[in-house]
């Protein structure tokens, strides 16, 4: 698991590992947990999207809208 994912989960109170149908890799959320996880990581995606956004405000590019879009998709792919 990826760590931001587990300070997001462990922000919310999830519970991991656990044992499910022999796997020991899940993660247990309530459905107020799970509502609450889902809340940040997207939280935490617009933020990531909003500062591509000004990094691209200050600079000297006239096209903003296709390379932040670019910028963007390429969020996943990096590591």
């Amino acid at each position: 698991m990826k760590e931001k994912t587990k300070e997001l989960a462990d922000s919310v109170g999830a519970v991991y590992p656990s044992l499910f149908l022999g796997r020991h890799d899940g993660v247990l959320f309530t459905e107020t947990e799970l509502e609450t996880f889902v809340e940040l990581v997207a939280a935490a995606e617009r933020e990531a999207c909003a500062k591509v956004a000004e990094e691209y405000a200050t600079g000297e590019s006239h096209d903003y809208s296709e390379n932040i879009a670019e910028e963007i998709r390429a969020r996943g792919e990096k590591a």
